[in-house]
């Protein structure tokens, strides 16, 4: 934050394999670069991959679309929000399978937030899942 202002990060990613590890490297400087406490860094691109990874494995970002990462930095929290070209389905936590690959992604994300949702984007069938933590004093 600079002088009590949100400082802010937006993003657009095509909808690949190559966005999650883009996402963090961009999040890593943008956090750097602001002088941020870094003592939240790892699980805020953590949860950036996640989110980031979710969006194309899930929807129809993955199909050759679109995924935009927003990051705000504001006075007592940090906000991150993916929005994807929409699903079926609802992004959900879904039942801890210890001996299966994947499927841990939100439980992540709702371990290392405070919040987690998500709201549909009227009219386009898309939708924005926003995690926001609180940042140390």
């Amino acid at each position: 934050m600079t002088n009590g202002v949100p400082v802010a990060l937006f993003l657009h990613l095509l909808g690949n394999e190559r966005a999650p590890k883009a996402a963090r490297a961009i999040l890593r400087d943008f956090w750097k670069g602001n002088a941020f406490d870094e003592s939240c860094l790892d699980d805020l691109l953590l949860v950036t991959s996640e989110l980031v990874t979710n969006a194309i494995l899930h929807t129809a970002s993955g199909d050759g679309g679109m995924v935009v990462l927003a990051v705000q930095v504001r006075p007592s929290c940090v906000r991150i929000e993916v929005t994807d070209e929409g699903s079926p389905t609802e992004p959900r936590v879904g039942p801890p399978e210890v001996f299966t690959e994947g499927g841990k992604g939100l439980a992540l994300v709702a371990a290392l937030t405070d919040e987690w949702s998500f709201a549909p984007l009227l009219g386009t069938g898309g939708r924005t899942v926003i995690a926001e933590r609180a940042l140390p004093e």
